[in-house]
Protein backbone atom coordinates (compact mmCIF):
# COMPACT_ATOMS: atom_id res chain seq x y z
CA UNK A 1 0.00 0.00 0.00
CA UNK A 2 2.98 2.59 1.05
CA UNK A 3 4.35 1.62 -2.76
CA UNK A 4 0.74 2.21 -4.15
CA UNK A 5 1.09 5.95 -2.43
CA UNK A 6 4.49 6.44 -3.52
CA UNK A 7 3.92 5.55 -7.03
CA UNK A 8 0.93 7.70 -6.93
CA UNK A 9 3.19 10.81 -5.76
CA UNK A 10 5.58 10.41 -8.43
CA UNK A 11 2.64 10.19 -10.78
CA UNK A 12 1.46 13.65 -9.78
CA UNK A 13 5.09 15.18 -9.49
CA UNK A 14 6.02 13.55 -13.22
CA UNK A 15 2.89 15.61 -14.53
CA UNK A 16 3.29 18.55 -11.90
CA UNK A 17 6.49 19.28 -14.05
CA UNK A 18 5.46 18.99 -17.80
CA UNK A 19 2.71 21.10 -16.73
CA UNK A 20 4.98 24.10 -14.62
CA UNK A 21 7.35 24.31 -17.69
CA UNK A 22 4.66 24.68 -20.69
CA UNK A 23 1.69 26.72 -18.86
CA UNK A 24 4.30 28.47 -16.04
CA UNK A 25 7.31 29.45 -18.52
CA UNK A 26 7.37 28.20 -22.17
CA UNK A 27 3.43 29.53 -22.74
CA UNK A 28 4.00 32.68 -21.39
CA UNK A 29 7.79 33.61 -22.65
CA UNK A 30 6.50 33.27 -26.47
CA UNK A 31 3.18 35.32 -25.61
CA UNK A 32 5.99 37.95 -25.05
CA UNK A 33 7.57 37.49 -28.63
CA UNK A 34 4.64 36.55 -30.74
CA UNK A 35 1.51 38.32 -32.46
CA UNK A 36 -1.88 37.39 -31.00
CA UNK A 37 -2.64 35.43 -33.88
CA UNK A 38 0.42 33.26 -34.25
CA UNK A 39 0.04 32.65 -30.46
CA UNK A 40 -3.73 31.68 -30.67
CA UNK A 41 -2.36 29.33 -33.80
CA UNK A 42 0.08 27.65 -31.55
CA UNK A 43 -2.40 26.82 -28.56
CA UNK A 44 -4.66 25.38 -31.35
CA UNK A 45 -1.70 23.59 -32.37
CA UNK A 46 -0.80 21.91 -28.96
CA UNK A 47 -4.07 21.19 -28.14
CA UNK A 48 -4.73 19.03 -31.21
CA UNK A 49 -1.33 17.23 -30.56
CA UNK A 50 -2.32 16.67 -26.86
CA UNK A 51 -5.68 15.19 -28.56
CA UNK A 52 -4.15 12.98 -30.91
CA UNK A 53 -1.14 11.81 -28.22
CA UNK A 54 -3.71 10.81 -25.81
CA UNK A 55 -6.14 9.32 -27.98
CA UNK A 56 -3.94 7.67 -30.08
CA UNK A 57 -1.01 6.82 -27.75
CA UNK A 58 -2.14 6.49 -24.32
CA UNK A 59 -4.82 4.12 -25.43
CA UNK A 60 -2.42 2.07 -26.82
CA UNK A 61 -0.80 2.26 -23.43
CA UNK A 62 -3.89 1.35 -21.90
CA UNK A 63 -4.86 -1.46 -23.98
CA UNK A 64 -0.95 -3.06 -23.84
CA UNK A 65 -1.54 -3.40 -19.99
CA UNK A 66 -5.09 -4.32 -20.01
CA UNK A 67 -3.71 -7.51 -22.35
CA UNK A 68 -0.52 -8.15 -20.33
CA UNK A 69 -1.32 -11.44 -19.22
CA UNK A 70 -2.87 -13.15 -22.09
CA UNK A 71 0.03 -13.10 -24.49
CA UNK A 72 3.54 -14.22 -24.40
CA UNK A 73 6.20 -11.06 -23.99
CA UNK A 74 7.60 -11.76 -27.51
CA UNK A 75 3.82 -11.54 -28.84
CA UNK A 76 2.94 -8.15 -27.32
CA UNK A 77 6.09 -6.84 -28.62
CA UNK A 78 5.41 -7.65 -31.98
CA UNK A 79 1.73 -6.80 -31.79
CA UNK A 80 2.15 -3.83 -30.04
CA UNK A 81 5.80 -2.11 -31.90
CA UNK A 82 3.84 -2.75 -34.87
CA UNK A 83 0.54 -0.67 -33.64
CA UNK A 84 2.93 1.85 -32.35
CA UNK A 85 4.31 2.38 -36.26
CA UNK A 86 0.46 2.51 -37.64
CA UNK A 87 -0.71 5.03 -34.87
CA UNK A 88 2.22 7.52 -35.87
CA UNK A 89 1.02 6.98 -39.50
CA UNK A 90 -2.21 8.10 -38.29
CA UNK A 91 -1.20 10.68 -36.03
CA UNK A 92 0.96 12.33 -38.84
CA UNK A 93 -2.17 12.35 -41.45
CA UNK A 94 -4.17 13.97 -38.60
CA UNK A 95 -2.18 16.42 -37.40
CA UNK A 96 -0.85 17.55 -40.55
CA UNK A 97 -4.34 17.47 -41.89
CA UNK A 98 -6.04 19.47 -39.24
CA UNK A 99 -3.02 22.26 -39.15
CA UNK A 100 -3.34 22.74 -42.38
CA UNK A 101 -7.45 23.05 -42.34
CA UNK A 102 -6.31 25.57 -39.36
CA UNK A 103 -3.38 27.55 -40.25
CA UNK A 104 -4.07 27.41 -44.02
CA UNK A 105 -0.40 27.32 -45.05
CA UNK A 106 2.58 24.27 -44.22
CA UNK A 107 5.52 26.69 -43.04
CA UNK A 108 8.54 25.50 -40.64
CA UNK A 109 6.54 26.41 -37.66
CA UNK A 110 4.08 24.21 -38.75
CA UNK A 111 6.37 21.20 -39.90
CA UNK A 112 8.34 21.32 -36.72
CA UNK A 113 5.08 20.72 -34.83
CA UNK A 114 4.25 18.06 -36.63
CA UNK A 115 7.43 16.23 -35.41
CA UNK A 116 6.36 17.24 -31.95
CA UNK A 117 2.99 15.77 -32.26
CA UNK A 118 4.98 12.72 -33.02
CA UNK A 119 7.41 12.65 -30.29
CA UNK A 120 4.15 13.70 -27.93
CA UNK A 121 2.26 10.65 -29.37
CA UNK A 122 5.66 8.30 -28.89
CA UNK A 123 6.20 9.38 -25.51
CA UNK A 124 2.36 8.94 -24.55
CA UNK A 125 2.79 5.11 -25.68
CA UNK A 126 6.82 4.44 -24.27
CA UNK A 127 5.70 5.23 -21.34
CA UNK A 128 3.89 1.53 -20.97
CA UNK A 129 7.59 -0.08 -20.50
CA UNK A 130 7.81 1.86 -17.19
CA UNK A 131 3.92 1.49 -15.96
CA UNK A 132 3.93 -2.46 -16.86
CA UNK A 133 6.89 -3.00 -14.79
CA UNK A 134 6.15 0.21 -11.86
CA UNK A 135 9.10 2.05 -12.89
CA UNK A 136 7.23 4.91 -11.79
CA UNK A 137 10.83 6.54 -11.23
CA UNK A 138 11.68 6.47 -14.89
CA UNK A 139 9.03 7.78 -15.49
CA UNK A 140 10.01 10.92 -13.47
CA UNK A 141 13.01 10.77 -15.04
CA UNK A 142 11.52 11.02 -18.89
CA UNK A 143 9.76 14.29 -17.51
CA UNK A 144 12.85 15.64 -16.13
CA UNK A 145 14.59 15.08 -19.60
CA UNK A 146 11.48 16.87 -21.26
CA UNK A 147 11.56 19.62 -18.53
CA UNK A 148 15.38 20.47 -19.42
CA UNK A 149 14.56 20.16 -22.82
CA UNK A 150 11.91 22.95 -23.08
CA UNK A 151 14.13 24.81 -20.80
CA UNK A 152 16.75 24.61 -23.46
CA UNK A 153 13.94 25.54 -26.31
CA UNK A 154 13.22 28.37 -24.67
CA UNK A 155 16.51 29.76 -24.38
CA UNK A 156 17.21 29.11 -28.17
CA UNK A 157 14.26 30.54 -29.18
CA UNK A 158 14.87 33.63 -26.84
CA UNK A 159 18.47 34.03 -27.54
CA UNK A 160 19.23 32.16 -31.33
CA UNK A 161 16.15 30.98 -33.46
CA UNK A 162 12.50 32.94 -32.48
CA UNK A 163 10.71 29.82 -34.31
CA UNK A 164 8.25 29.13 -31.23
CA UNK A 165 8.03 25.25 -32.59
CA UNK A 166 11.95 24.68 -31.45
CA UNK A 167 10.49 24.51 -27.86
CA UNK A 168 8.23 22.03 -27.90
CA UNK A 169 10.17 19.75 -30.42
CA UNK A 170 13.37 20.51 -28.12
CA UNK A 171 11.37 18.78 -24.74
CA UNK A 172 9.83 15.76 -26.82
CA UNK A 173 12.90 15.33 -28.66
CA UNK A 174 15.37 15.09 -24.98
CA UNK A 175 12.57 12.67 -23.39
CA UNK A 176 12.53 10.12 -26.98
CA UNK A 177 16.29 9.97 -26.63
CA UNK A 178 15.81 9.25 -22.80
CA UNK A 179 12.56 6.28 -23.86
CA UNK A 180 14.85 5.43 -27.06
CA UNK A 181 17.93 4.28 -24.83
CA UNK A 182 15.93 2.44 -21.71
CA UNK A 183 12.50 0.87 -23.70
CA UNK A 184 14.64 -1.35 -26.28
CA UNK A 185 11.23 -1.33 -28.59
CA UNK A 186 12.95 -0.65 -31.87
CA UNK A 187 14.79 -3.93 -31.23
CA UNK A 188 11.23 -5.80 -32.50
CA UNK A 189 10.60 -3.61 -34.89
CA UNK A 190 11.80 -6.18 -37.85
CA UNK A 191 10.39 -9.54 -36.49
CA UNK A 192 8.69 -12.53 -38.06
CA UNK A 193 4.95 -12.15 -38.92
CA UNK A 194 2.29 -11.99 -35.71
CA UNK A 195 0.30 -15.83 -35.98
CA UNK A 196 -1.98 -15.16 -33.29
CA UNK A 197 -4.57 -13.24 -35.41
CA UNK A 198 -7.15 -13.92 -32.74
CA UNK A 199 -5.13 -11.96 -30.03
CA UNK A 200 -4.71 -9.16 -32.74
CA UNK A 201 -8.38 -8.81 -33.71
CA UNK A 202 -9.12 -8.74 -29.97
CA UNK A 203 -6.52 -6.19 -29.18
CA UNK A 204 -7.88 -4.32 -32.38
CA UNK A 205 -11.47 -4.57 -30.84
CA UNK A 206 -10.12 -2.67 -27.27
CA UNK A 207 -8.41 -0.36 -29.01
CA UNK A 208 -10.84 1.01 -31.50
CA UNK A 209 -14.06 1.12 -28.29
CA UNK A 210 -11.33 3.18 -26.18
CA UNK A 211 -9.83 5.37 -28.63
CA UNK A 212 -13.36 6.26 -29.41
CA UNK A 213 -14.51 7.45 -26.00
CA UNK A 214 -10.73 8.90 -25.71
CA UNK A 215 -11.72 10.83 -28.80
CA UNK A 216 -14.95 12.34 -27.57
CA UNK A 217 -13.39 12.87 -23.87
CA UNK A 218 -10.29 14.89 -25.13
CA UNK A 219 -12.13 16.65 -28.06
CA UNK A 220 -14.30 17.86 -25.40
CA UNK A 221 -11.46 18.85 -23.13
CA UNK A 222 -10.30 21.24 -25.64
CA UNK A 223 -13.51 22.69 -27.61
CA UNK A 224 -12.52 25.56 -26.43
CA UNK A 225 -9.51 25.57 -28.76
CA UNK A 226 -10.98 24.29 -31.46
CA UNK A 227 -14.12 26.44 -31.60
CA UNK A 228 -13.60 29.99 -30.72
CA UNK A 229 -10.68 30.79 -33.27
CA UNK A 230 -13.16 30.44 -35.89
CA UNK A 231 -15.70 31.64 -34.25
CA UNK A 232 -14.73 34.84 -32.44
CA UNK A 233 -11.25 35.26 -33.22
CA UNK A 234 -7.70 35.21 -31.78
CA UNK A 235 -7.59 37.29 -28.89
CA UNK A 236 -10.27 35.99 -27.52
CA UNK A 237 -9.01 32.37 -27.66
CA UNK A 238 -5.80 33.70 -25.55
CA UNK A 239 -8.05 35.57 -22.95
CA UNK A 240 -9.80 32.13 -22.14
CA UNK A 241 -6.34 29.89 -22.38
CA UNK A 242 -5.19 32.43 -19.97
CA UNK A 243 -8.09 33.12 -18.18
CA UNK A 244 -8.25 29.43 -17.76
CA UNK A 245 -4.69 28.67 -16.97
CA UNK A 246 -4.12 28.16 -13.22
CA UNK A 247 -7.59 26.72 -12.97
CA UNK A 248 -6.56 23.66 -15.70
CA UNK A 249 -3.10 23.34 -13.86
CA UNK A 250 -5.47 23.00 -10.36
CA UNK A 251 -7.30 20.04 -12.30
CA UNK A 252 -4.50 18.22 -13.92
CA UNK A 253 -3.10 18.01 -9.74
CA UNK A 254 -6.40 16.98 -8.34
CA UNK A 255 -7.65 14.62 -10.95
CA UNK A 256 -4.63 12.12 -9.71
CA UNK A 257 -4.89 12.66 -5.96
CA UNK A 258 -8.51 11.66 -6.48
CA UNK A 259 -8.69 8.55 -8.03
CA UNK A 260 -6.08 7.49 -5.27
CA UNK A 261 -8.41 7.99 -2.62
CA UNK A 262 -11.25 6.83 -4.43
CA UNK A 263 -9.32 3.80 -5.47
CA UNK A 264 -8.77 2.98 -1.87
CA UNK A 265 -12.80 3.85 -1.08
CA UNK A 266 -13.26 1.37 -3.15
CA UNK A 267 -11.46 -1.52 -1.74
CA UNK A 268 -14.17 -1.41 1.36
CA UNK A 269 -17.30 -3.17 1.15
CA UNK A 270 -19.68 -2.56 -1.88
CA UNK A 271 -22.79 -2.12 0.54
CA UNK A 272 -21.27 1.18 1.69
CA UNK A 273 -21.18 2.67 -1.68
CA UNK A 274 -24.17 4.41 -1.85
CA UNK A 275 -23.22 5.89 1.90
CA UNK A 276 -19.71 7.06 0.32
CA UNK A 277 -21.23 8.59 -2.69
CA UNK A 278 -23.79 10.54 -0.91
CA UNK A 279 -20.85 12.08 1.85
CA UNK A 280 -19.15 12.56 -1.34
CA UNK A 281 -22.05 14.89 -2.68
CA UNK A 282 -22.61 16.89 0.86
CA UNK A 283 -18.74 16.92 0.55
CA UNK A 284 -18.67 18.82 -2.71
CA UNK A 285 -21.48 21.23 -1.50
CA UNK A 286 -19.34 22.47 1.60
CA UNK A 287 -16.09 22.38 -0.73
CA UNK A 288 -17.22 24.39 -3.73
CA UNK A 289 -17.58 27.62 -1.83
CA UNK A 290 -14.12 28.01 -0.18
CA UNK A 291 -12.58 26.39 -3.78
CA UNK A 292 -14.06 29.17 -5.66
CA UNK A 293 -12.62 31.85 -4.16
CA UNK A 294 -9.36 29.95 -3.83
CA UNK A 295 -9.30 29.15 -7.73
CA UNK A 296 -9.77 32.38 -8.87
CA UNK A 297 -7.59 34.49 -6.82
CA UNK A 298 -4.73 32.38 -7.52
CA UNK A 299 -6.05 32.15 -11.50
CA UNK A 300 -5.93 36.39 -10.65
CA UNK A 301 -2.34 36.34 -9.24
CA UNK A 302 -1.21 33.88 -12.12
CA UNK A 303 -2.62 35.84 -14.81
CA UNK A 304 -0.94 39.43 -13.39
CA UNK A 305 3.00 38.03 -12.99
CA UNK A 306 3.02 36.11 -16.52
CA UNK A 307 0.34 37.99 -18.85
CA UNK A 308 -0.40 41.24 -17.03
CA UNK A 309 -1.14 43.01 -20.65
CA UNK A 310 -4.32 40.54 -20.34
CA UNK A 311 -5.49 41.66 -16.66
CA UNK A 312 -8.01 44.40 -18.25
CA UNK A 313 -10.07 41.68 -20.23
CA UNK A 314 -9.74 39.09 -18.22
CA UNK A 315 -11.95 39.74 -15.29
CA UNK A 316 -15.20 39.87 -17.42
CA UNK A 317 -15.22 36.19 -18.06
CA UNK A 318 -13.01 34.82 -14.81
CA UNK A 319 -16.14 34.03 -12.29
CA UNK A 320 -17.61 32.06 -15.45
CA UNK A 321 -14.36 29.76 -15.93
CA UNK A 322 -13.49 29.21 -12.09
CA UNK A 323 -17.01 27.78 -12.12
CA UNK A 324 -16.23 25.60 -14.87
CA UNK A 325 -12.51 24.68 -13.49
CA UNK A 326 -14.74 23.39 -10.32
CA UNK A 327 -17.40 21.15 -12.05
CA UNK A 328 -14.46 19.70 -14.08
CA UNK A 329 -12.98 18.63 -11.07
CA UNK A 330 -16.20 17.63 -9.66
CA UNK A 331 -17.00 15.43 -12.69
CA UNK A 332 -13.37 13.83 -12.70
CA UNK A 333 -13.95 13.00 -9.22
CA UNK A 334 -17.50 10.79 -9.70
CA UNK A 335 -15.80 9.51 -13.15
CA UNK A 336 -13.97 6.63 -11.36
CA UNK A 337 -16.82 6.31 -8.49
CA UNK A 338 -19.46 5.87 -10.97
CA UNK A 339 -17.27 3.55 -12.80
CA UNK A 340 -17.63 0.94 -9.85
CA UNK A 341 -21.76 1.90 -9.94
CA UNK A 342 -23.18 1.82 -13.53
CA UNK A 343 -22.76 -0.09 -16.49
CA UNK A 344 -19.81 0.93 -18.95
CA UNK A 345 -22.01 1.14 -21.50
CA UNK A 346 -23.98 3.50 -19.60
CA UNK A 347 -21.59 5.36 -18.76
CA UNK A 348 -20.73 5.50 -22.46
CA UNK A 349 -23.95 6.68 -23.33
CA UNK A 350 -23.88 9.98 -20.49
CA UNK A 351 -20.45 11.25 -21.99
CA UNK A 352 -21.89 10.75 -25.81
CA UNK A 353 -25.04 12.68 -24.60
CA UNK A 354 -22.93 15.66 -22.66
CA UNK A 355 -21.20 15.56 -25.86
CA UNK A 356 -23.83 16.70 -28.28
CA UNK A 357 -25.34 19.08 -25.78
CA UNK A 358 -22.02 20.67 -25.19
CA UNK A 359 -21.02 21.13 -28.74
CA UNK A 360 -24.56 22.33 -29.59
CA UNK A 361 -24.75 25.10 -26.92
CA UNK A 362 -20.78 26.09 -27.33
CA UNK A 363 -21.84 26.49 -31.37
CA UNK A 364 -24.93 28.61 -30.47
CA UNK A 365 -23.42 30.23 -27.04
CA UNK A 366 -20.27 31.31 -29.01
CA UNK A 367 -22.26 32.47 -31.95
CA UNK A 368 -24.80 34.43 -30.12
CA UNK A 369 -22.69 35.95 -27.20
CA UNK A 370 -19.04 35.32 -27.64
CA UNK A 371 -16.72 33.99 -25.15
CA UNK A 372 -19.53 34.77 -22.10
CA UNK A 373 -22.00 32.07 -24.22
CA UNK A 374 -19.27 29.79 -24.36
CA UNK A 375 -18.59 29.99 -21.08
CA UNK A 376 -22.31 29.64 -20.40
CA UNK A 377 -22.56 26.23 -22.59
CA UNK A 378 -19.73 24.59 -20.59
CA UNK A 379 -21.39 25.44 -17.11
CA UNK A 380 -25.00 24.01 -18.87
CA UNK A 381 -23.47 20.52 -20.33
CA UNK A 382 -21.38 19.75 -17.28
CA UNK A 383 -24.22 20.55 -15.22
CA UNK A 384 -25.92 18.09 -16.77
CA UNK A 385 -23.45 15.34 -17.06
CA UNK A 386 -22.92 15.84 -13.60
CA UNK A 387 -26.78 15.43 -12.51
CA UNK A 388 -26.98 12.61 -14.85
CA UNK A 389 -24.61 10.89 -12.69
CA UNK A 390 -26.21 11.48 -9.50
CA UNK A 391 -29.53 10.40 -10.92
CA UNK A 392 -28.32 7.21 -12.49
CA UNK A 393 -26.15 6.22 -9.78
CA UNK A 394 -28.79 6.47 -7.24
CA UNK A 395 -31.72 5.21 -9.40
CA UNK A 396 -29.39 1.94 -10.31
CA UNK A 397 -28.25 2.00 -6.38
CA UNK A 398 -32.05 1.68 -5.52
CA UNK A 399 -33.05 -1.21 -8.06
CA UNK A 400 -30.04 -2.82 -6.52
CA UNK A 401 -31.84 -2.71 -2.88
CA UNK A 402 -35.23 -3.67 -4.06
CA UNK A 403 -33.82 -6.95 -5.51
CA UNK A 404 -32.36 -8.28 -2.38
Amino acid sequence: MSKFLKDSTLNIISNLIVVVVIQLLAFPVINKDVSNSQFALLIVLYGIAIVVATSLGNTLNNVRLLHRENITNIEREMIFTRGFLIILMLNLLIFTGVSILYSHKIDLNIILMIVFSLLLTARHYLNVYFRENLKYVNILLVNIFVFIGYILGLVIFKFVFPIYSIVFILGELLGFIFLYKKTGFSSYLKRNKIHNKKKVKQIFQDYINLSLINVIINILNYLDRFILLPIIGPVLVNVYFIASTASKMIGLITTPMNNVILSYLSVKNNKDNLKRFIQINVGIIIASIPMFFIVKYSSLLVVFILYNSYMEKVPMIINLVVIICILQIFNSIFHPFAMRMIHSRIIFFIQVGYGIIYLVLAFVGSYINGLQGFCWASILAMLFKLIATNLIVLRMTALKKGKR
